[in-house]
């Protein structure tokens, strides 16, 4: 491959093609949505801990973790990383401190650009 970046789900970034040509490869990790992601979700796709390009929008809702308080029968948490989906991915390393580049001007796609969508999929609505 001669990609310096490959983008993907966090989920998928775990496949084997993607995950060896994220390790061996890429040089930079894209993450996508990062003010809805958890701290375990954003690590699938950050090996190395290289170089990262974060992207949320400002009116994103926080991650959502549904299984925060399951216990087992024995009274054991059945989800170890509960108490990391407080606060999303993005927000804690702004707490953490590390610079971070806001860049709060959002480009739109081009006039027109989704005419074609509009027209197959939206025809009738």
């Amino acid at each position: 491959m001669n990609a310096d970046a490959l983008c993907t789900t966090r989920h998928i970034s775990r496949d084997q093609v993607y995950r060896k040509f994220n390790r061996d490869t890429a040089k930079i990790s894209v993450v996508e949505e990062m003010g809805a992601m958890t701290i375990p979700q954003f690590l699938l796709g950050w090996p190395r801990f290289r170089p990262v390009i974060a992207v949320r929008v400002d009116l994103q809702l926080q991650p959502t973790v549904l299984s925060k308080y399951d216990k087992d029968h024995r009274q054991n948490y059945l989800n170890s990383f509960g108490p990391y989906g407080d606060i999303s991915a993005l927000e804690r390393i702004y707490r953490y401190g590390w610079p971070v580049f806001v860049y709060d001007e959002q480009l739109r796609i081009a006039r027109g650009g989704f005419d074609l969508t509009r027209e197959v999929f939206f025809a009738g609505c």
